[in-house]
C-alpha cells in the first residue's frame, strides 16, 4: 500500500501542531496524540497505513534513548530555567513569575500573558549573560516544555562557557555553514542532556550569521519531536 504526499503532510501538520502545545510522558501518550491525527484523515484506507506507521515508530522508539546531535553525558544537575523544572505540572506561574517588564512602555496587555497555545512572551529576559526577547511555551497541564532565546555569536559562546561550568562539558558538533552568496562560515552546536531528558541546544550561529540561539527542551518534547521525524522517514518510505 502507497503513500501519497497529501497524508504525509496532513498527518505531520496535525501532529507538529500537537507538539506545540502538548506533553507526554509516556511511548503510550505519544501514541494517542499521533493516532488522533490519523483520525483526521478521510478515508479507511490512508487511516489504516497512518496508524501502521505509528506501531512500527512505537515499537522502534520503545528501544531507543532519545535522540540528540551526539549522545551527550548527563548534566551535573536537573535542567530548569531559573529554578523552574521541566515536565512537571502547575508551573504556569512559576514561569509567569520569570516575567518581569523592563519599563512603563511594556504592558501585560501584550506582554508576560500566555495565549491560547500555551506561548509566553517575554521581553528583555535575563538568562546568563543574555538579556533579550524570549518564549516560553507550557503544556495543557502547565508543564513547562520549552524555551528560547537569541544573542550574538560572541555572547553565545559566553553562555556556553557558563553552562559547562554549571551543567558539564556539552556535547560539541562544528559544522559549516552557507549563506546564498556560498561564503562558509563556522558553527558550533553546544548539547547537554540531563538525566530526565531535558535538553539545551546551543547554536553560535542560527538564523543569520551574527545571530545565534539558545533552546530547551523538555523530554517529553525531545521525544515527541523525535517521534514526529520518524513518522515523517516512515511516510516517505511508504511513498518510494
Amino acid at each position: 500500500m502507497k503513500a501519497n504526499i497529501s497524508l504525509a503532510a496532513t498527518v505531520l501538520t496535525i501532529a507538529a501542531a500537537q507538539v506545540s502545545a502538548q506533553s507526554t510522558l509516556s511511548l503510550e501518550s505519544d501514541r494517542k496524540i499521533l493516532q488522533e491525527a490519523c483520525q483526521s484523515l478521510k478515508g479507511p484506507e490512508k487511516r489504516s497505513l497512518c496508524n501502521e506507521s505509528i506501531n512500527r515508530l512505537i515499537q522502534v522508539k520503545a528501544s531507543q534513548p532519545i535522540a540528540t546531535e551526539k549522545v551527550a553525558a548527563q548534566t551535573r544537575e536537573p535542567i530548569t530555567l531559573k529554578g523552574v523544572p521541566f515536565d512537571t505540572p502547575d508551573s504556569k506561574d512559576a514561569v509567569q513569575k520569570l516575567c518581569v517588564l523592563p519599563n512603563q512602555h511594556y504592558t501585560r496587555d501584550m506582554w508576560c500573558n500566555f495565549n491560547k497555545d500555551g506561548r509566553i512572551s517575554m521581553p528583555s529576559f535575563g538568562y546568563g549573560n543574555l538579556t533579550d526577547l524570549a518564549w516560553a511555551v507550557v503544556d495543557k497541564d502547565g508543564s513547562l516544555v520549552k524555551f528560547e532565546t537569541s544573542g550574538s555569536k560572541g555572547e553565545m559562546l559566553e553562555l556556553a562557557s557558563l553552562l559547562s561550568e554549571k551543567y558539564g562539558k556539552p556535547v560539541v558538533t562544528d559544522k559549516q555553514i552557507e549563506n546564498k552568496l556560498g561564503t562558509k562560515f563556522d558553527q558550533k552546536i553546544f548539547v547537554w542532556v540531563d538525566q530526565r531528558g531535558t535538553r539545551i541546544t546551543i547554536h553560535s550561529i542560527y538564523d543569520k550569521i551574527d545571530s545565534g540561539r539558545i533552546i530547551i527542551e523538555s523530554a517529553s518534547l525531545v521525544k515527541l519531536g523525535d517521534a514526529v521525524q520518524q513518522l515523517r522517514h516512515e511516510a516517505g518510505k511508504s511513498n518510494l
